[in-house]
């Protein structure tokens, strides 16, 4: 005896509903893809460069990809470190899991082509004051992941409107209020290549007569800006 086909129809449409519930609860305990960090060091690098690393970790499935091509992307592990070439660029980590949204983080890499302007400026926890000799003390530095190795500074304009004494790897300049200095080559026998942005930049300025350490006019140096020249 055969079945009546209005019983064939129910029983589709039961299997379809059984299919569509069990990929809801399929996606409904896959938490979200997670990026909890991605990094490229440096970004900012010299055309002789010779490679970039890459360093991720990714709660999910990790891929990386990049508009220059590079070895060694595609499918990677969800934590990891990838050294890659140096080029100009952009490159992309994806996170996937289950059948949630893939998420993405981008990392651009680009090179410093002639004479460039970037920023140096203390953070507060960089400041110390001494009273004793009536100044202020800031260390500060380029980013070892923001500029290459091989990146000059140029030149460092003063956009304060107080004197600065600047000292970085033994050397020594003072810059005037709202005025610039240029970082020459040391002279001498040995070939110096200019000045690198690696290392501490130890800036000092006077406090003024009614600035004293432990008020907050003690942080004078929070005030300072300096716009650097640099290249490679």
């Amino acid at each position: 005896m055969r079945r009546a086909p209005e019983r064939r129809g129910l029983r589709h449409t039961f299997t379809s509903s059984a299919l569509l519930l069990a990929v809801a609860a399929t996606v409904t305990g896959c938490p979200s893809p997670r990026i909890q960090a991605f990094s490229a060091s440096p970004r900012r690098i010299c055309p002789d460069s010779k490679t970039v690393t890459l360093t991720w970790s990714v709660d999910g499935s990790a891929r990386l990809s990049s508009t220059a091509p590079a070895p060694g992307l595609g499918a990677v592990d969800r934590c990891g470190r990838l050294d890659i070439p140096a080029k100009e660029g952009e490159v992309t980590l994806t996170a996937s899991k289950c059948f949630a949204k893939d998420v993405r983080s981008v990392q651009v890499l680009e090179f410093v082509k002639g004479p460039q302007q970037t920023t140096l400026a203390p953070d507060s926890p960089d400041v110390t004051c001494d009273e004793t000799r009536r100044e202020a003390v800031a260390v500060v530095v380029f980013e070892p992941t923001e500029f290459d190795a091989g990146v000059r500074v140029h030149t460092l304009q003063n956009a304060w409107d107080r004197e600065v004494a600047v000292a970085h790897r033994g050397r020594a300049w003072t810059v005037p209020a709202g005025g610039t200095v240029t970082l020459e080559p040391r002279p001498g026998p040995t070939l110096d290549s200019g000045v690198f942005t690696g290392g501490p930049w130890v800036l000092r300025a006077r406090l003024r007569d009614d600035e004293h350490c432990g008020s907050p006019s003690a942080k004078a140096l929070l005030h300072i800006l300096f716009n650097a020249t640099i290249g490679c």
